[in-house]
């Protein structure tokens, strides 16, 4: 997708009159309208950041409004430096 594509895109984007009872996401180049989350997304989330924190040589924080994308759950996710550790997913099925 080139700029002109792109600005495009955002201008849309930002002049959607979402319905009421959803909300509108723009990520990686595509419009999402979605009903939003049933706390099923938070409670991965914390499950997520439980296991980060436990292999932290670093204080964090997180966000529960900032989302997160992950490969195939059921599978490890190795993170990178500097944390270096596969995360183990299969709790999140």
């Amino acid at each position: 997708m080139d700029a002109t594509e792109s600005a495009i895109l955002l201008e849309l984007f930002l002049d959607l009159d979402t319905p009421e009872g959803l909300r509108a996401e723009l990520l990686e180049g595509e419009i999402l309208i979605e009903p939003p989350g049933d706390g099923h997304h938070a409670h991965l989330l914390s499950e997520l950041a439980d296991q980060v924190w436990q292999e932290s040589a670093t204080e964090m924080q997180m966000s529960q409004h900032k989302g997160i994308r992950l490969a195939a759950f059921g599978e490890p996710l190795t993170i990178p430096a500097p944390f270096e550790f596969d995360l183990d997913t299969k709790d999140f099925l």
